[in-house]
């Protein structure tokens, strides 16, 4: 079954927007995200997508009218193309749900391979009937955590997909997401002896508010976590001056002032005149 442009599956999110003041960040965060970044292997799977899409909708239950809900796409190995299990572990995808310690990287838990969770990930791709490790997650979050300063300048690209952490860094700080530090994120490889890269999900908490709908209104900081922060302080690759000329960019299109306003003034006069 397919709706609007979103893709044709009969798995889908309705996201009741209870905790959205103005219905409209989620929608506008999550347009925003795929507008912006485009997967790094789109040319082998031109098909996949960098998140869900979503599109808003009126609900009915029982002939009782619920209200106004995004409807969304699943961010799983469909949505991203990630390759299938074979005998053997290709892609990969785990869902950051709490905070766990691993997911922040901030602690390194032990691991177990009987249960689906661990460190504040949920093991999403492969499947539970067909392999359950978590070994390449616990080495790569290991890697970031402790290996020497040389050893991670020099093999962290190799690891993890730049173009993506200079994006999500972006996109997490402009539309201010603290959830999406660590909590709210899919952690994903496309194939075996490919970098991860992340994929944001429930971008309700932004643009002023947490994820509880209230107003929290700051705007001086920068929200990292603790793999954000060693490729900061490491400067890997002079990264800074990467991630600032890429934000100037931005500003010139996706991020200027008049781009953001549209996008948000429209939704909000498209839902105020229905």
């Amino acid at each position: 079954m397919q709706f609007g442009e979103l893709r044709d599956v009969d798995d889908w999110i309705l996201d009741a927007l209870y905790n959205e003041p103005l219905r409209i960040r989620s929608y506008i965060a999550n347009k925003l995200w795929k507008e912006l970044h485009t997967p790094y292997y789109i040319g082998d799977e031109p098909k996949a997508k960098s998140g869900a899409d979503v599109m808003y909708v009126e609900m009915f239950l029982n002939e009782h009218y619920n209200g106004l809900y995004n409807l969304s796409e699943q961010v799983d190995k469909k949505q991203l193309k990630v390759k299938k299990f074979n005998g053997d572990m290709k892609g990969e995808l785990y869902k950051s749900t709490s905070w766990g310690g691993a997911n922040t990287f901030n602690s390194l838990p032990y691991f177990n391979n009987n249960i689906r969770e661990w460190g504040g990930y949920e093991f999403k791709h492969p499947d539970e009937d067909q392999i359950t490790d978590w070994q390449n997650l616990y080495q790569f979050t290991d890697f970031v955590m402790n290996s020497s300063e040389s050893d991670f300048t020099d093999s962290i690209w190799s690891k993890f997909v730049e173009d993506n952490f200079i994006d999500y860094f972006l996109f997490l700080n402009l539309i201010r997401a603290p959830d999406n530090t660590g909590k709210n994120i899919y952690l994903a490889k496309y194939k075996i002896n490919e970098p991860y890269f992340y994929v944001p999900w429930d971008l309700d908490g932004c643009f002023g508010t947490i994820w509880d709908g209230t107003n929290e209104g700051i705007s001086n900081d920068i929200l990292i976590n603790g793999f954000i922060s060693r490729i900061l302080k490491s400067n890997v690759d002079d990264i800074l001056l990467d991630i600032s000329n890429r934000w100037f960019n931005y500003r010139d299109n996706l991020f200027n002032d008049e781009a953001l306003s549209s996008s948000i003034y429209d939704q909000y006069n498209f839902l105020k005149a229905n």
